[in-house]
């Protein structure tokens, strides 16, 4: 989840930080102010991400408190036929994040450990700006009051009450040189650029990982200069002497802090400014500027567009309960009044069983019918089960299909273990009735189990997953296989939830062929859904 969160991040700071390239040319080509565009963009990579998955996270809480009860599936009894009516539900399509919940320990300590380290280094660098600061002296040149340095400045250094200072050689320079210098920097303090530069540091130190923040506050200092620069320049400054000015500054290779205004960057930056204080305006039609902002736009909506990875959801990934397959379960329930009727009239002890086999085209080959000492809840059919009671081999076993019907007369279960007649020697596959959901059931496993497709787990493990009544997933997780139903096992560690719907499925690679453990035995995937309205699982649980 947390490599999910800082892919998105990431994401939407390139977009947006394209977006503002396009703006800032488009400003450039209008001669207008440029700093206030990736101050707004930096921020906004920060507290779009930030906002989204507060939202996504929101949408994940439990919806209601109902007293537990665990039901199993179950459908009325309805008209006679043979065959099978498959209704395939709506795919759900959404970008898909990488989630690798095995390293979310470790990128969230990562994630401490930098941003500890960012706002250090800036606390470091505050308290050695005031250490320093008692041995600077104050001196008035002209209308400036100024601290006099060895090696720092020119520049602004403070937010609550900024101080220019200069270096100790600056005052050899000639008088109309440095009247330029104080203009500069009186310009930072007057449009408050300190503060804007120390909030930037201080957003950018929550989320030190994000390389792109670090280009957009390149980009924003930048921005700050040039605007200082046209400020400078609209006041009335000889534009000679301005560029002379900050060439003399550049050749002494002034120091700065990081959170402070100067008059001179890098020797790229100052090469930008100076070329674009000396270009003249140049010409411009009206549908590259339309080009420019259609492009902005475009970016930014991209951004917002993007669904943010979800807590509960861990990117989307969604399997439909069997109840979207209504009409293959109404055709078991008519099936059953047609050939067994005293099962739906007679109360017995025990659960009633029928077992159904269909040929390839949906219709019925056989059926059968026994009884199982226990309640639904406890039968977990295997494929032997279904080759012993239909009387075929078990590699023609396609699938593992369950489904519970209820007698409207005597309000008892009674279960339908159906099943595919498949090609001997086949691959079986991990089916559910219809539609066919090896995909979904590679993805999840793919996304929760990494090491089960590459054969590593251990004899006598159950994998699970659970769902939501929607089909998102909520937990997951691994159990020693054992008499107790997995409906039970997740009710007890999960106080309050109630289940719906559970399937096993076998595990298939790419290639069809079934998933093993160490020890031969093929891997099931148990997916449990939550009954509609049913309580989430508690944050801490699980």
């Amino acid at each position: 989840m947390i490599a999910a969160v800082m892919v998105y991040a990431i994401a939407v700071a390139v977009l947006l930080g394209l977006a503002a390239l396009a703006v800032d040319r488009l400003l450039a080509l209008r001669r207008m102010p440029r700093r206030g565009v990736w101050a707004t963009v930096l921020a906004a990579s920060f507290l779009i991400p930030s906002v989204m998955l507060a939202s996504a996270s929101l949408r994940t809480q439990p919806v209601s408190a109902e007293p537990a009860k665990v039901s199993f599936p179950a459908t009325s009894v309805g008209e006679v036929t043979d065959a099978k009516t498959v209704d395939t539900p709506p795919t759900h399509t959404t970008l898909q994040w990488p989630v690798r919940p095995r390293f979310d320990s470790l990128l969230i300590a990562l994630w401490a450990l930098s941003s500890a380290t960012v706002l250090l280094w800036l606390t470091r660098a505050s308290l050695r700006f005031k250490s320093t600061a008692r041995t600077w002296r104050r001196r008035r040149l002209g209308n400036a009051s100024v601290w006099i340095t060895d090696e720092v400045g020119p520049a602004v250094l403070g937010v609550t009450k900024p101080r220019i200072v200069i270096p100790r050689w600056l005052l050899e320079a000639p008088a109309a040189m440095r009247s330029m210098v104080f203009r500069h920097e009186r310009e930072h303090i007057a449009a408050g650029d300190p503060l804007v530069l120390r909030a930037a540091l201080l957003l950018l130190s929550l989320a030190p990982w994000n390389l792109p923040l670090w280009w957009l506050l390149r980009r924003l200092r930048l921005a700050v200069e040039i605007d200082c620069d046209a400020r400078v320049l609209k006041g009335g400054a000889d534009l000679r002497t301005y560029g002379e000015s900050l060439l003399l500054v550049s050749q002494h290779r002034p120091r700065t802090p990081l959170a402070g205004t100067a008059l001179t960057e890098t020797v790229s930056q100052l090469e930008r400014r100076i070329h674009f204080m000396i270009a003249e305006t140049p010409r411009h039609s009206i549908a590259l500027l339309g080009t420019l902002a259609a492009s902005a736009l475009l970016l930014c909506a991209s951004a917002a567009a993007l669904d943010p990875p979800s807590p509960a959801t861990a990117a989307e990934l969604q399997k439909s309960p069997p109840s979207s397959d209504q009409g293959l379960a109404g055709n078991l329930a008519a099936l059953v009044k047609q050939r067994y009727p005293d099962l739906l009239t007679r109360k017995t002890a025990g659960t009633a069983v029928v077992s159904v086999l269909f040929r390839p085209n949906g219709s019925v080959e056989q059926t059968s019918h026994t009884r199982f000492d226990g309640s639904p809840l406890q039968f977990e059919p295997t494929k032997d089960y279904y080759a012993k009671q239909l009387n075929i081999p078990s590699s023609d076993v396609s699938y593992v299909g369950l489904q519970g019907i209820v007698s409207p007369t005597t309000r008892q279960t009674i279960l339908v273990a159906f099943t595919e007649r498949g090609k001997s020697g086949m691959p079986s596959t991990s089916v559910i009735g219809k539609p066919d959901t090896r995909e979904i059931d590679r993805s999840l496993t793919e996304r929760y189990f990494p090491d089960v497709l590459a054969g590593s787990v251990d004899a006598g493990m159950r994998l699970w997953i659970l769902f939501d009544s929607e089909g998102h997933v909520l937990r997951n997780g691994r159990e020693p296989r054992g008499d107790e139903p997995i409906g039970h096992v997740l009710q007890a560690r999960f106080p309050g939830i109630e289940t719906e719907y559970v399937t096993n499925t076998f595990i298939t690679d790419r290639t069809a062929r079934l998933i093993r453990d160490r020890a031969g035995e093929p891997l099931g995937l148990l997916c449990v859904w939550l009954k509609k309205g049913s309580p989430l699982p508690g944050k801490s649980e699980g």
